[in-house]
């Protein structure tokens, strides 16, 4: 095994894990767990999400709460150019050609080390560490994840803020598409026609677009109309997103969409039609009573050394789409820069400063446990 964390998040990120190509990451996690004594296994996941690995589950029994951590081993990178991780004076980068890899490898090398810690702890909690396949292209095996024990905190290792920061929050994104019907003519009887075009532009030019007052954001991304230059469009497809971090706030920007195209067909006589992709889209995170929770967030930060700190990330994460099945869920950032870049960093402190937060979590478990406080 690698004698320390930066060595063996370095060799994590040489192993190309592309979303849906995890498993040669997940064979190598495996045989650290399993030269770790580390009780591990697989399940099915990758058959339902078009993986070719499914997630890896690892469990080390204890006593009292389970708490799970979950932390996601695929990358943006296409697995063509290899990864060549450079360590100088203290902070890993690549070397220039490629993404480093941190999101989330430093993750998952930090619950590695973390795990093999704690498995040599006299008293530990019930704790579950899932590796988990396809976040980053919004498959999300975690999703279906079925744990045989159901956790009492769920811990999701993501995001770049300084470490200590929590996350308590995340954007949901909902997709959108407006189908604008009109009459297809040629230009030379243009008075004959229905310009969806014009409803269209109509439409772009009425809607509020990026970031709007109360934290939500609107986008339209493509304008589609097939046809030649001579023709008058009949048909243009608008597609796009909301974002917000409430449902309430996104279900209002869906109306304001509706309301700007139903006056844009009033106006040009076309139809439209509004349909939401209620399969991609994903529902904004808040973390349920997160101030239990927190509680165990705020002891591990100061154990660890960390200035506790709790956020709202503009992204969406592994929570999102896990919440509702669990009760006290929250996310931990990873630390590092300039995630999904070529700059992309991190410092061997920050490797080493998350794999001591993640044992000051179990740590702080087990003494909340014995004070009878635990949520």
């Amino acid at each position: 095994m690698p004698k320390d964390i930066s060595s063996l998040f370095c060799n994590l990120v040489k192993i190309p894990s592309p979303s849906g190509k995890e498993l040669e990451v997940a064979r190598f996690i495996s045989n650290y767990l399993r030269k770790s004594g580390i009780y591990h296994y697989t399940d099915r996941v990758g058959k339902t999400i078009g993986s070719n690995s499914g997630n890896l589950i690892a469990e080390l029994k204890g006593e009292g709460p389970t708490i799970m951590f979950i932390a996601h081993i695929d990358t943006v990178e296409t697995g063509n150019t290899p990864i060549k991780p450079v360590i100088s004076d203290g902070t890993i980068t690549s070397d220039g050609n490629t993404i480093l890899g941190v999101d989330n490898k430093a993750a998952v090398a930090a619950l590695m080390e973390a795990l093999a810690e704690i498995k040599r702890k006299k008293t530990r909690p019930n704790i579950i560490a899932v590796f988990s396949v396809r976040e980053e292209d919004g498959e999300m095996g975690v999703k279906y994840l079925k744990p045989r024990t159901m956790p009492d905190q769920v811990f999701v290792i993501d995001g770049s803020s300084p470490l200590g920061t929590f996350i308590s929050c995340a954007l949901g994104d909902t997709l959108f598409e407006i189908r604008l019907h009109g009459r297809s003519v040629h230009v030379a009887y243009a008075e004959k026609g229905i310009n969806a075009m014009k409803a269209a532009g109509i439409i772009m030019a009425s809607q509020r677009l990026g970031k709007l007052d109360d934290g939500s954001y609107v986008n339209i991304s493509k304008v589609v109309s097939e046809g030649k230059n001579n023709v008058i469009p009949g048909e243009v497809l608008l597609s796009g997103e909301v974002r917000a971090f409430n449902k309430s706030k996104i279900v209002r920007r869906i109306k304001e969409l509706k309301s700007k195209a139903r006056d844009a067909c009033r106006i040009t006589g076309c139809t439209y039609d509004l349909l939401i992709n209620r399969k991609e889209s994903i529902q904004p995170f808040n973390s349920i009573a997160k101030e239990g929770i927190a509680s165990i967030a705020r002891m591990a930060s100061k154990q660890a050394g960390l200035k506790f700190g709790m956020v709202r990330v503009k992204g969406t994460m592994e929570t999102n789409v896990m919440q509702g099945r669990y009760r006290y869920m929250i996310g931990i950032s990873r630390g590092g820069k300039m995630p999904h870049s070529k700059s992309e960093s991190i410092t061997v402190k920050e490797l080493e400063s998350l794999k001591g937060l993640i044992v000051a979590i179990a740590d702080s478990v087990q003494k909340m446990r014995v004070s009878k406080r635990v949520p």
